[in-house]
């Protein structure tokens, strides 16, 4: 074998291990809105949740909900919080799913959601939101770049928020 093919075959080995051992950051939000609230279930990874509640120093149930608090924020036009009810956690080896609800008082138009979940450790940190009412479909992306967007479902032809 010439030491050519030699470095060839090390750097294609070192590529695909390295390849493999990219994590990727991000979160998957199934938000449905039922009857004036919105259903959450978050999927988040577990390595980044240990982490970030060890930043807070608050293990389990309770650094979850306050992470949640914190980062997943619906605010109406006038600036007013929606309140967030927690219902709990399932924990995975790999994943967790957390669990909440979103009391709403106005049309889903006049929110807007700021997703910022992990945004502060990963730069590079997607954090997607699937937004569902029957058979209406929206997906957004947050990034650390675009935190806040509106909610709401695109009407055909007009590009807006529906109520």
């Amino acid at each position: 074998m010439t030491v050519r093919a030699l470095l060839i075959a090390v750097c294609v080995l070192s590529t695909c291990g390295t390849a493999s051992a990219h994590r990727s950051h991000g979160t998957l939000a199934e938000v449905e809105w039922v009857d004036g609230r919105l259903e959450v279930a978050l999927q988040v990874q577990m390595e980044q949740l240990d982490r970030a509640r060890a930043q807070l120093a608050m293990k389990g149930e309770e650094g979850a909900r306050r992470l949640i608090t914190e980062h997943f924020v619906l605010t109406k036009r006038d600036g007013s919080r929606a309140p967030i009810k927690w219902i709990g956690i399932e924990s995975k080896v790999f994943v967790a799913w957390l669990y909440f609800e979103v009391a709403l008082d106005a049309p889903l138009a006049e929110y807007r959601l700021r997703h910022s979940l992990f945004t502060g450790q990963e730069a590079k940190q997607v954090n997607t939101v699937l937004l569902k009412h029957g058979a209406r479909r929206a997906t957004i992306v947050f990034t650390r770049n675009r935190p806040i967007a509106p909610l709401g479902f695109e009407t055909a032809g007009k590009g807006q928020n529906e109520d």
